[in-house]
C-alpha cells in the first residue's frame, strides 16, 4: 500500500485530473484521512456487503450530526465517525438508508 502522504498526493492528482476532464472516479479507501474525505463529493458506504449509503457527502454528514450531536462538536473525520456510528447505531443506519440514492 501507499504511505499516507503518498496516498494524499495520488488523490490530489486524481482529483485534479477528474475535475479538469469532468470524469467520475470511484475509489475504495479503507482508512481515509480527513484530507482524503474532504476531496470526495459523494460517498458509497458498504457494511457487511450491504450498501448503507450512496449519495452526497453533505447528506451523510447531516444524518450523522443530527443523530449524534456529540460528533458534530468534535467534527472528527466524517468517514471514521460514520463507520463507528454504524457499528452500534441502528437509527443512523436507518437514517442513511432513507438517504440512499437508487442504483
Amino acid at each position: 500500500g501507499l504511505s499516507s502522504s503518498d496516498a494524499l498526493e495520488f488523490m490530489r492528482c486524481i482529483h485534479r485530473s477528474a475535475k479538469s476532464r469532468g470524469l467520475t472516479v470511484l475509489i475504495t479507501i479503507h482508512t481515509p484521512s480527513n484530507e482524503l474525505v474532504s476531496m470526495a463529493d459523494d460517498f458509497i458506504l458498504v457494511q457487511r456487503g450491504e450498501c448503507i449509503f450512496w449519495g452526497a457527502k453533505h447528506i451523510a454528514e447531516e444524518a450523522l450530526w443530527s443523530l449524534d450531536p456529540e460528533s458534530s462538536n468534535s467534527r472528527e473525520n466524517l468517514a471514521e465517525c460514520l463507520l463507528q456510528a454504524m457499528g452500534g447505531n441502528s437509527s443512523l443506519r436507518s437514517e442513511l438508508k432513507l438517504a440512499v440514492l437508487p442504483l
